[in-house]
């Protein structure tokens, strides 16, 4: 059987913070094909990201529907249908499962988003901002079940 990592994160719109790391034995779900090739206009969107020590991507899956700022609720019309609700304050757990990659250091979870092309930078560009970083080297075998 594979060993992966459970990490628990709770997350509010006060930020994330990290509830728990634990080493299980498990597999973990699929990421991209090759993560380290992600073009400079994309992809966009709430990832998960697990990096060796020289911050080299290993693994790469898009967590932003569970990272999520609103929910979109019905509006009892026609048009539209449906809009976005900010949640609020209210806090919630997410428990995420990476692989136990070899020469994995830390988890990342970050957001690529494209900026509107200015005056001076006639294209779009992308930037990348982290919401937490997650070191998995002081993560003890023995929490392995």
């Amino acid at each position: 059987m594979d060993h992966s990592f459970r990490i628990t994160i709770d997350y509010s719109s006060k930020g994330a913070e990290v509830a728990s790391v634990r080493r299980v034995r498990m597999r973990a779900p699929g990421g991209e094909r090759h993560p380290e090739r992600a073009p400079a206009t994309g992809p966009t969107g709430r990832f998960l990201e697990l990096r060796d020590k020289k911050d080299r991507v290993l693994y790469r899956r898009r967590v932003g529907q569970l990272l999520r700022d609103t929910l979109e609720v019905r509006t009892g019309v026609a048009e539209p249908r449906f809009r976005p609700v900010a949640l609020g304050d209210r806090a919630i757990r997410i428990c995420l499962v990476v692989p136990d990659l070899p020469g994995c250091a830390r988890a990342l979870v970050c957001e690529n988003r494209m900026e509107k092309a200015s005056a001076k930078a006639k294209k779009a560009k992308l930037s990348t901002r982290d919401i937490l970083s997650i070191d998995l080297t002081e993560v003890d075998e023995e929490n392995a079940k």
